[in-house]
């Protein structure tokens, strides 16, 4: 019933490829093209890309299932046979045949080598967008596999785990007999491998222990690769910038970058929010300046001129529609106003900013260093809150949000100290569990840098 995995891993598993699934543990070794490495990883960023367009398009609502089956259909849509086998699992798609174990060796090869080659990349560029997308590739995938499959898995990467001691066991008792775990295998681990477990409360704890019953296997298998991958990125940048000194690598280095930019500013202009989730992003991915001014509209049903100004060039460059805007607007302003005088003292302006009617002047979001500066009264509440509010103002609104003591103060730290960028900087980690390298010049920027990383 109970279990314990203690190896260490110092064989190299690109020797052998023993899963389909890998840890990516260990860079490759060997001799490959030029060409095929471009081929391969232009197909794996396409990949990632998928992936990020179905996430965001429902796949929070999606199971693992449904998600790996939308991508498939769009890898086979673009001809990517390649990684349609990767991800399927070579060995589902080819069978366990000796005759095809060579091909599927050579897909969990190029598997390999196109996630290490991207990693250069990334690791030293946009590095919180690609650990995102591998981790719900290597998600999708991963609760799609079978029981056999996954604890396949744990075993060939030798992934470690704590012995469970006596009093370990006695201990486990109450909580087996509760959730009817009886003859369940458990595995110990520090509780940080496993917080996806610890949040759903499908873990006992002890002494910040973890014990994972082997019925959420795939959940620690999960873990392991979501630590391996971080550690993985944070050394990867000496390595990358060595290779880029190659002109052959840096090459591809160059022709990636330029290409995941371009994809992304696609991204950013198709990328249409409905009015539904406006509430849920503007807690998860609006800058501290849109999210109090969008709180203010939901609250008083209303906005002055220069938050109504401010708000909707945010909502028109974030891609909500001029009609939706409208809406949102209507539905608010007419719970204490009539439509009519509605349009007539707030329609023609709002639509104006769109562009609309005779007027064809382009309107976009200020940028923070102009609203840094906007000159606000002391009864308007829009501008640069970390400049604007005061510290007791501050302190109270990030309370309202569930912050915690130490957090609060390394904002209204940098607040009082006029770094507003930073403050603002700091918030976004906090609010996304992440650590990022610059500040942002626009709420629209900050907007798109969180939905990369939703």
């Amino acid at each position: 019933m109970f279990a314990c995995h203690n190896s260490d891993t110092s064989i190299n598993p690109t020797e052998s490829y023993l899963h389909d699934l890998q840890l990516y543990k260990y860079y490759p070794v060997g001799n490959f093209s030029l060409k095929e490495l471009e081929s391969i990883c232009m197909q794996r960023i396409e990949v990632l890309l998928f992936v990020e367009r179905i996430y965001i398009g429902t796949g929070i609502r999606r199971t693992a299932q449904q998600c790996k089956e939308i991508l498939i259909n769009e890898l086979k849509k673009k001809g990517y046979d390649i990684f349609v086998k990767i991800i399927n699992g070579p060995r589902k798609e080819l069978g366990s045949d000796v005759k095809v174990m060579n091909e599927i060796l050579y897909l969990r090869k190029q598997d390999h080598i196109s996630h290490f080659m991207l990693r250069g990349v990334f690791s030293i560029y946009e590095r919180k967008w690609f650990h995102i997308q591998e981790l719900r590739l290597f998600y999708w995938r991963l609760y799609t596999s079978t029981n056999e499959e996954i604890k396949e898995f744990f075993n060939v990467n030798k992934l470690k785990t704590h012995n469970i001691s006596e009093e370990d066991k006695e201990e486990l008792q109450e909580y087996i007999q509760l959730n009817n775990l009886h003859n369940e295998p458990f595995y110990k681990v520090p509780f940080t491998f496993v917080i996806d477990l610890v949040e759903t409360h499908k873990v006992f704890l002890k002494y910040g222990m973890a014990f994972v019953p082997e019925k959420e296997l795939a959940g620690l298998c999960f873990g392991y690769f979501k630590e391996n991958l971080a550690e993985g990125l944070e050394s990867m940048p000496l390595v990358a910038n060595d290779a880029v000194n190659d002109p052959r690598i840096n090459k591809i280095f160059n022709m990636l970058t330029e290409y995941i930019n371009k994809e992304k500013d696609i991204i950013k202009k198709n990328y249409v929010p409905s009015l539904s989730e406006l509430d849920d992003m503007s807690k998860k991915s609006y800058p501290l300046c849109m999210r109090i001014i969008h709180e203010m509209l939901r609250k008083d049903h209303h906005l002055k001129y220069g938050e109504r100004k401010q708000y909707s060039l945010f909502l028109k460059d974030i891609g909500v529609t001029s009609d939706d805007a409208m809406e949102l607007w209507k539905q608010e302003f007419t719970k204490k106003i009539n439509e009519a005088t509605f349009e007539r003292e707030y329609g023609y302006r709002l639509r104006h900013i769109y562009g609309e009617g005779n007027i064809r002047k382009t309107y976009t979001c200020l940028k923070c260093s102009s609203i840094i500066n906007l000159n606000i009264k002391s009864t308007e509440s829009y501008g640069c809150p970390f400049k604007h509010l005061t510290n007791a103002s501050l302190t109270q609104k990030l309370n309202e949000y569930e912050f915690v003591l130490e957090d609060i103060e390394d904002i209204v730290k940098l607040s009082s100290m006029k770094n507003y960028e930073g403050a603002c900087k700091r918030y976004h980690e906090i609010t996304h569990n992440c650590n990022i390298y610059g500040t942002f010049n626009s709420p629209v920027n900050y907007f798109f840098g969180s939905r990369m990383k939703l």
